[in-house]
């Protein structure tokens, strides 16, 4: 339900957007940039994180990407040479309590952060929570996830 939800508004948004603004250019292959803001406040562009990245866009209320995080949660190992970005569009309190209920919260690659949601239309595009995008070092894109899917499935192209 909060998939359609979100889908629906996704489509709402970009629809009422005014015909002059059009959706950033960047490659397939390229990380966007998308500004982000980290539970400290600071903000940053996706496209400057150092490293290895795995951008997981969610929503808060979702039970996909709660079992989701709690499913990477139990992983988290395989996913040592990658900083995850959990990315929502929710109040920074909103996305502490999913971290640490999801047990998340204070692991050294894992960072929580908020964008809008006009912003993530305009830049990525509309998707489904969750959606994981998993780029290499050079900011390459890897493999584009959609969807709940097994942990098993993800770590396969890390």
């Amino acid at each position: 339900m909060v998939r359609i939800l979100f889908l629906v508004v996704s489509i709402l948004v970009a629809c009422s957007s005014p015909k002059h603004e059009t959706r950033t250019e960047v490659t397939v292959n390229d990380m966007p940039p998308l500004m982000i803001t980290l539970l400290s406040g600071e903000k940053t562009m996706t496209s400057s994180l150092p490293g290895k990245s795995l951008l997981v866009f969610y929503t808060v209320d979702c039970d996909h990407c709660q079992r989701e995080a709690e499913a990477i949660q139990k992983k988290i190992d395989s996913f040592r040479s990658y900083t995850l970005y959990f990315i929502a569009d929710a109040p920074a309190a909103e996305s502490q309590k999913f971290a640490d209920t999801y047990k998340l919260s204070g692991l050294s690659n894992v960072v929580f952060a908020s964008a809008t949601l006009e912003d993530v239309l305009r830049v990525v595009g509309p998707m489904e929570t969750p959606t994981i995008f998993i780029y290499s070092e050079e900011k390459r894109l890897v493999k584009k996830i959609s969807g709940e899917t097994p942990v098993e499935e993800i770590v396969k192209f890390l």
